[in-house]
């Protein structure tokens, strides 16, 4: 009857054992897939966002370049590295401005 007891003492520590095993493996697994799909959703969204950027640099590049003749290296340099929300100031500030340095302050000396 001991060993009865003891056998099932140790069947039952090895049930509960691979027990947490199996668990912690589903666990890992679907802690990878959540943060795949979550690293995916974030790459998507950044692309997308410098997507966005990168036609509205290129739009105001040709109307600047359009309204002002073709732009000096100190302006395309100012272009290549605003942000979105510079982008949007200058393309607002183009509409008023009479000369280049208006809309993208003065160039550098």
């Amino acid at each position: 009857m001991d060993m009865l007891e003891t056998n099932i003492d140790r069947w039952k520590e090895q049930a509960l054992a691979e027990g947490r095993e199996q668990g912690m493996l589903l666990g890992m697994q679907q802690g990878m897939q959540q943060g795949i799909q979550q690293g995916m959703a974030s790459g998507i969204e950044q692309g997308r966002q410098q997507g966005l950027a990168q036609g509205e640099r290129q739009l105001l590049q040709r109307l600047l370049d359009r309204r002002f003749g073709p732009l000096p290296d100190w302006a395309l340099a100012r272009l290549a590295h605003a942000d979105a929300a510079q982008l949007e100031a200058w393309s607002e500030a183009m509409l008023d401005a009479a000369a280049l340095s208006e809309v993208l302050g003065a160039p550098p000396h």
